[in-house]
This record gives C-alpha cells, sequence and structure tokens, in this order.
C-alpha cells in the first residue's frame, strides 16, 4: 500500500485505512490536539481520528493508505495522424483516427484530390484509458 499523505488526501485523492475501507472524507481539525487532528470518515459512515501521518488512535489500531488506482481496468489505446507538408507551409496534421485502416484510407482520399502536397508520414500513439 502506498503510505498516507496528507495533502494529497485533503485534495481529494482516494484513500483507504488499513482493512481496506474506503474513505469517503476526510478533513484536518486546525484547533485540535496535534497529535490527533484527521477525521476520516469510511464508507460504513463511521468517524475515526488520525494523526497527520495517518496513524489511529491507540486503542482502535487503524492506519491510512493512498488507495492504488486499479491498473487491471486500464488499458492502452492507439491513435494515429497524418502529417502532411504543403508548398511555402511547416508540416501539419490532419484528423485524429482510431485505426491505422482509416488513417490509410483517408491518405488515399488526400491523394485523389490532387492537393499540392505530400504525405509525410503516420504517427501513432498511445493513451491510457
Amino acid at each position: 500500500m502506498k503510505p498516507f499523505d496528507l495533502e494529497r488526501a485533503l485534495l481529494g485523492d482516494p484513500i483507504v485505512d488499513l482493512r481496506g475501507n474506503d474513505i469517503v472524507e476526510i478533513c484536518l481539525l486546525k484547533k485540535a490536539d496535534e497529535d490527533l487532528c484527521v477525521v476520516a470518515v469510511d464508507s460504513e459512515g463511521t468517524a475515526w481520528l488520525y494523526s497527520k501521518s495517518g496513524e489511529g488512535e491507540i486503542q482502535y489500531p487503524n492506519k491510512l493508505f493512498m488507495k492504488e488506482e486499479n491498473k487491471e481496468n486500464k488499458e492502452n489505446k492507439t491513435y494515429y495522424v497524418n502529417v502532411y507538408k504543403y508548398p511555402n507551409e511547416k508540416p501539419s496534421t490532419g484528423f485524429l483516427y482510431y485505426s491505422k485502416e482509416e488513417a490509410d484510407k483517408e491518405i488515399e482520399n488526400w491523394r485523389s484530390l490532387g492537393v499540392k502536397g505530400e504525405f509525410c508520414k503516420t504517427i501513432s500513439f498511445e493513451i491510457e484509458e
């Protein structure tokens, strides 16, 4: 588990407790005892006190952690962009294509129009979604 980061948690990054319960609300009590000044509410609606480092009360041993992203649900998607060079201009791109076949088809369409310019290359890139 990733160590607790109070600043990130207060900004809204997801956190969990030692038992794996999601923490649904967190706040810093500015005028409270320095040792226990963080209130965290778990997914069951129970409020707990913690230190700024995420350590729980002695009588209720618990600890806060930053929730790890679930990489299993994410996948990389590949997109394609054609690059063209027109006379007396800098290279420019066309539209975004979801497959290499779409990008290749657009090159054929572009050439059939008799446009004065040259096709340079198709660039592919991945985005994690």
